[in-house]
């Protein structure tokens, strides 16, 4: 890594503080802070402050860093210092993320008088295997049971994580070391170990130990927190992350294949252009429907399967044998059923597909494959096709995704073997024979999300319900085009326990509704659906390169990330008369058993200093 800048603060932050930084390059940066916060009882005994720790938060071009959760306020996330957490220690908080050139900005927000040490900028060099050394250049603290080293990963991928660590036994408290990743503490199945301290002092006594773990995470937001008690040693750190174009400083769509064949002629990269266009106009297709895939196809998948059908239309066949050229897809192949479906031409079956909860007729009229444009174009709806299964549910349908992997088994005959010569392409860049296709091995995931070439997408969204290991909860996420990337927002857990009122049921609609509320011309994104007897309701507002939760203060001035009501007939929003604000207002009537039912308003005012919402007024009215 390349050092961009390094400022030494030193002082105690009061309410907000901003520092501004200019980059002069777009790529991979590593935004490390690091920062004291006091628990309650330090800040009482120096007659700081009564019965209140010291909290800070951080913002990156306005970018707000959510706790796993769904937990309110900025200072309880993972990404934040809290006192009662540390009790005076320093946490240094590591950030990767992709930055423009240009101006930027971190927007400390302070709680009591946290102490701001350093703030370092560095360049990643390997956007696709970043190494630390911490044994070199953090120095720990003795103290317990705390967090010490928190790595931050902002819209990006993390295929794998390697860490190798130490701790050692000592007289009265042994060093020990815990790891989270994205909230789950990793378990030590060493006997007489502690369950969750992956590195365990009185059992190691001094001795190294790896953690060496494929995750492949999609790209989001993820937290790789390090706690400490007592003193161990971290030896390195190793991240394995998405594959980035250095030339262009973008993603790479299409990855180009070095390889020329035997005889050092052949281009097989001469689709390229053609292959990204189509994939992006079937995925903005498929996109914009009811039910969208959890994961878009990626035109790396489809130019491997074009190398397997026809080695991109090289293959030479027998006289009599169906050509590879212009059929570089093999999708009017006459020994294949594929055409047929797509045209429905009454030679084979009709087949299906759900639209907005109906079964639809597939029919492509206009499918062919007479150009390779044509072949690429329709051997891609033939994917997607093959991606998706019909599921009746009583009188109800609904469309069920399976994964791509899946899809490129009933793409082609249906052999495993087949699906394997793909993916070791896809994958590795190895072809059936050995060849390498690529001169840099790298590891390429199915990306979630494709750089798009119409800007009129920016702000769709689409949401997701995951599932909670080992329970009935789950967590609901918004999907937002931003950029070249999905940004990935966690919206709130649902629990089989409704422990959490602002929480959406899987099972009923969820609404979406784009409002330009301030009128900057950029949506704000309004999502809403019910939970138990009221509605939920998150309101989604872009600040610079994020999209956040505006929150507001209920009239119990409590700070709440979504408006929740027992019925609700509309939530408005409006300039306020006379004055530049913005309002918001929930309607909802209240029906009673001894007295008229009556319709209550409540009004919301916009603080644009805070960024949120505060209660205003209630108004009751009697309803005839």
């Amino acid at each position: 890594m390349r050092s961009i800048l390094e400022e030494k603060f030193n002082k105690y932050i009061k309410n907000e503080f901003v520092y501004d930084f200019d980059i002069s390059e777009t790529g991979l940066y590593v935004i490390e802070i690091s920062s004291q916060a006091k628990d309650w009882l330090r800040n009482t005994l120096k007659f700081i402050s009564f019965f209140q720790d010291d909290d800070l938060a951080v913002k990156i071009d306005n970018g707000e860093f959510p706790k796993l959760n769904g937990k309110r306020g900025l200072f309880d996330s993972e990404a934040a210092w809290n006192g009662n957490k540390l009790k005076g220690h320093s946490q240094i908080n590591i950030f990767f993320i992709h930055l423009d050139a240009g101006k930027h900005t971190l927007r400390f927000i302070a709680n009591q008088s946290p102490f701001l040490e350093t703030v370092r900028i560095y360049q990643v060099a390997n956007e696709q295997n970043v190494v630390f050394e911490p044994v070199k250049n953090y120095q720990i603290e003795s103290g317990n049971r705390r967090p010490w080293l928190i790595f931050i990963l902002v819209n990006l991928e993390l295929e794998r994580l390697k860490i190798q660590a130490n701790a050692n036994q000592k007289q009265g408290d042994d060093d020990d070391l815990q790891l989270k990743i994205n909230g789950e503490r990793q378990i030590n199945d060493t006997l007489k170990s502690h369950k969750y301290w992956y590195w365990c002092g009185r059992v190691l006594k001094g001795q190294s130990k790896t953690f060496d773990k494929k995750l492949n995470l999609a790209a989001g937001l993820h937290y790789i927190e390090l706690w400490a008690d007592n003193t161990p040693v971290l030896e390195s750190v190793e991240m394995a992350l998405i594959r980035k174009d250095k030339k262009s400083g973008k993603d790479s769509f299409i990855t180009p294949y070095t390889y020329k064949g035997v005889g050092g002629s052949e281009d097989y990269n001469r689709y390229d252009t053609t292959i990204e266009t189509v994939v992006d106009d079937w995925n903005n297709e498929f996109l914009n429907q009811t039910e969208p895939p959890p994961t878009l196809l990626d035109p790396n998948l489809v130019k491997a399967i074009i190398y397997i059908e026809t080695r991109m239309g090289y293959y030479e066949n027998e006289a009599d044998d169906y050509p590879s050229y212009p059929d570089i897809m093999q999708v009017a192949n006459p020994q294949d059923k594929a055409i047929h479906v797509l045209r429905d031409d009454g030679k084979e079956n009709t087949e299906y597909e759900i639209i907005k909860g109906k079964l639809k007729r597939l029919f492509e009229q206009e499918a062919n494959a007479d150009t390779y444009q044509e072949s690429i174009k329709w051997g891609v709806r033939w994917l997607y096709h093959k991606a998706q299964n019909n599921i009746q549910e009583d009188s109800n349908w609904r469309r069920e995704w399976v994964s791509w992997k899946e899809a490129v088994l009933g793409y082609g005959p249906g052999t495993k073997d087949y699906r394997d010569k793909v993916w070791k392409i896809y994958r590795d860049g190895i072809d059936p024979q050995g060849n390498k296709l690529w001169s840099i091995l790298l590891p390429l995931l199915l990306l979630p999300a494709l750089i798009f070439s119409s800007f009129a997408l920016q702000g769709k969204i689409y949401i997701t319900f995951e599932d909670i290991k080992g329970a009935e909860d789950y967590l609901t996420k918004a999907h937002i085009l931003n950029g070249v990337w999905f940004q990935h927002l966690p919206l709130a857990i649902t629990r089989s326990s409704a422990g959490n009122f602002l929480a959406l049921d899987k099972t009923k609609p969820i609404y979406v509704k784009y409002l330009d509320i301030d009128k900057d011309g950029r949506d704000e994104i309004l999502i809403s659906g019910k939970y138990l007897a009221h509605f939920t309701h998150y309101l989604l507002k872009k600040e610079g390169n994020q999209y956040r939760i505006v929150y507001h203060n209920s009239n119990s001035n409590v700070l709440e990330e979504a408006f929740r009501t027992k019925k609700i007939e509309f939530l408005e929003f409006k300039e306020v008369e006379g004055g530049p604000n913005l309002e918001a207002v929930e309607n909802y009537p209240l029906h009673y058993l001894n007295a008229p039912d009556q319709l209550w308003t409540t009004y919301y005012f916009f603080d644009p200093k805070e960024g949120n919402y505060k209660f205003y007024k209630t108004i009751k009215q009697d309803l005839d």
